[in-house]
């Protein structure tokens, strides 16, 4: 599958629902993309639903089957736009605050969450009720 073509599948897997965030519909992409060619609306779903995270409540085991998928397609190189989207979305940015900041201060996380810890809620809602 191309890049496009798993652009082109996640709209139409939201198109039911009002036009979702660009952080949804891209998160919906990359699962798409690494899940084989005609994979249906429930394996989307399943792997969204991949429930393992850290003590910040990071999704890790989304993100390593993400990282997974994308290296087995050789897609984890410079400037390939699919390993752009993923960077971006599982970046996590250290606070704005300078100098040390106690965990107490933090509510206990150690950096901002990522915009894949946002968009996840977001995209299982948005399928959840999909009855494809």
């Amino acid at each position: 599958m191309e890049w496009t073509d798993a652009i082109a599948r996640a709209g139409d897997l939201l198109a039911p629902h009002d036009p979702p965030d660009a952080d949804v519909l891209a998160l919906v992409a990359l699962v798409v993309y690494v899940l084989p060619d005609g994979a249906p609306a429930a394996e989307v779903r399943g792997l969204l639903g991949e429930g393992r995270t850290d003590l910040e409540g990071e999704p890790v085991g989304l993100k390593d089957a993400l990282y997974e998928g994308l290296t087995e397609a050789g897609r984890l190189v410079p400037g390939d736009p699919a390993r752009d989207v993923l960077l971006d979305l599982t970046y996590r940015p250290e606070w704005a605050m300078g100098g040390d900041v106690p965990l107490a201060m933090t509510g206990g996380l150690s950096r901002d969450h990522s915009r894949l810890y946002a968009a996840l809620p977001r995209a299982r809602a948005l399928l959840a009720d999909d009855g494809a």
